[in-house]
């Protein structure tokens, strides 16, 4: 049976926010290779030097409570975010200041009663796909993703796709593109091995370790973006 939606406050406790500062103030640092290059930096993970930056924010120049209230104050159009992994919400930048944010688990997941916009990246484009195409447009208004993976045309299903597909060279741009794909699965995806074979025994020190979280998202926020 589905639960009805209820208004939702966030606010962490004190209690929480003064055990995450002892954390981060007692936080062992792992060693660190001294001698590589500036293009190697980030050939091993998130450079110590990095995270030891971001710690001081995070003890000296985050204002948790600020951004809790932010966070609370959002009151509009429901968005259903559905990811792969963790993301982040710019609130009060732009386009989110509209929306009422939904991060929803699988279990049980239904929009027939609502009217909501869907965004998905990662395995979330599969959910987010499916809600557009079962509910839309009644009740999903608007479909973004950020993976849009087709599938190669073959000759049995898309035949004339598939000669298209077969006559025409590619660019340097999509064989660059192909280049950094396989960079990707050969040097880059450990975490999604990590996260789809041992799930619970990463969810230890990601749970217990702030820094830990800290590195985990920082690596994939520097290697996924413009840096």
């Amino acid at each position: 049976m589905m639960c009805s939606i209820t208004p939702f406050k966030i606010s962490i406790s004190e209690e929480r926010l003064q055990r995450l500062h002892q954390k981060l103030a007692l936080t062992p640092f792992p060693d660190e290779i001294s001698d590589l290059d500036s293009d190697e930096l980030w050939s091993r993970g998130a450079p110590l030097a990095d995270i030891k930056r971001l710690i001081a924010y995070w003890q000296d120049g985050f204002d948790w409570r600020k951004i809790e209230g932010r966070l609370n104050k959002i009151e509009s159009v429901p968005h259903r975010a559905t990811c792969g992994r963790i993301s982040q919400v710019n609130v009060g930048v732009g386009i989110w200041a509209i929306w009422w944010i939904f991060m929803p688990s699988l279990d049980g997941l239904d929009v027939a009663d609502h009217r909501v916009v869907v965004q998905a990246g990662d395995l979330g484009c599969l959910v987010a796909r499916s809600i557009a195409s079962k509910h839309g447009p009644n009740h999903c208004k608007d479909y973004h993703t950020n993976s849009a993976v087709p599938s190669e045309p073959t000759a049995e299903c898309h035949p004339e796709a598939y000669a298209k597909t077969q006559a025409t060279p590619l660019s340097d741009v999509e064989k660059a593109g192909l280049g950094q794909t396989a960079n990707f699965f050969k040097d880059g995806n450990s975490y999604y091995q990590q996260l789809s074979t041992r799930p619970q025994t990463i969810g230890y020190s990601l749970t217990d370790s702030p820094v830990g979280l800290l590195a985990w998202l920082y690596e994939k926020l520097h290697d996924w973006t413009d840096n």
